[in-house]
């Protein structure tokens, strides 16, 4: 007979986390709550990932466990463990406890390894309490998350200020500003300044070269592929996962941070750093390859500029495939299927 297995869920969303010995301490508590419940163990860790806007759940592995569970890929009846329950959700009390009663209702029984405690329907049904206690526990970690993201703000408006006023470090390179998304692979932050990755600057110099010369993503991503290891995180699909993707070389080239320009939004505003970023291509060698990749349809006129530049390609409210084809001397939509 199969064993019932025990998912050890493990997340952390700054690099400071990950190299503490946060890692550790929930496999080994997985390891011996597994043991001593006869479980199967199963290691699901989502590194880098929030649970404050639950993108852990749109991007992450916590939101495939519970579409296998949903599928019955993933028997409902087996366990979940989590240091505490802020892991599973840091969203607003709502979701959070959306979240926690859909586990639930699955099936699948969570235990704590901070506190000792086990959840599941039974339970929570025979004691409120417990419900009453998840409540209070995301609402904490929730009012954490709000005061942390505020301090990140202010923390990144200071930084933004000072870059705007030219402040850079001795070396001449921009402070790196971490607080506010993620930087792009081809530069190096590792001490706290913003310069180009000895590794992978060159690679995306040859990336613009091979679309400039006609090559197309696919083949792109395959060269990339074949040749080249492939930066860590970047593909959210778990098919191009630790690749070269399509989707990446494509958002890639006609992307501005290749200009050097990272946007930052701080409260509702965008700014826009020129040069926080090395230079990949120029301003103008960087509208040149936008012009490349928008390359025009047959029979435009020459001032033709499609809505939604450089997509031509989107959904109608039906789902369907819209295409962009220029006739009679107007630009026209049409649906695929129709």
């Amino acid at each position: 007979m199969e064993k019932r297995k025990l998912y050890s869920y493990i997340r952390w969303s700054s690099d400071k986390q990950a190299k503490g010995s946060s890692l550790q301490r929930q496999l080994e508590t997985a390891r011996r709550v597994a043991h001593e419940n006869g479980l199967e163990l199963v290691e699901i860790i989502d590194a880098g990932l929030s649970a404050f806007r639950s993108k852990h759940l749109e991007h992450g592995n916590l939101g495939a466990f519970i579409e296998a569970v949903k599928a019955g890929e993933i028997a409902n009846d087996s366990w979940l463990t989590v240091e505490s329950l802020d892991r599973i959700s840091r969203d607003e009390i709502l979701k959070a406890q959306r979240l926690f009663m859909e586990l639930l209702e699955l099936g699948i029984t969570i235990y704590t390894g901070m506190d000792n405690r086990i959840y599941n329907k039974a339970s929570v049904t025979d004691n409120p309490m417990e419900l009453m206690l998840s409540i209070m526990t995301f609402s904490r970690a929730n009012q954490e998350s709000i005061v942390k993201s505020q301090r990140q703000k202010s923390a990144a408006q200071l930084k933004i200020d000072k870059f705007q006023a030219g402040e850079r470090a001795e070396n001449g390179y921009p402070f790196a500003i971490r607080s506010s998304g993620a930087n792009v692979f081809w530069s190096d932050v590792s001490d706290g300044t913003v310069k180009a990755h000895e590794y992978y600057f060159p690679i995306a110099r040859l990336i613009v070269s091979l679309r400039l010369k006609g090559w197309g993503y696919m083949r792109i991503a395959k060269h990339l592929n074949d040749n080249y290891t492939p930066p860590k995180g970047t593909a959210k699909r778990k098919h191009f996962k630790d690749m070269w993707s399509p989707k990446l070389v494509c958002n890639f080239l006609q992307s501005r941070t290749l200009m050097g320009e990272k946007s930052i939004r701080v409260d509702g505003v965008e700014h826009i750093l020129k040069d926080y970023y090395p230079q990949v291509i120029s301003q103008t060698e960087y509208y040149s390859l936008q012009s490349v990749i928008n390359r025009k349809l047959a029979n435009e006129p020459n001032d033709y500029i499609p809505l939604l530049s450089g997509i031509r390609r989107f959904k109608c409210a039906c789902g369907a495939p819209m295409v962009a084809f220029y006739q009679y001397d107007k630009i026209r939509y049409l649906n695929r299927h129709g």
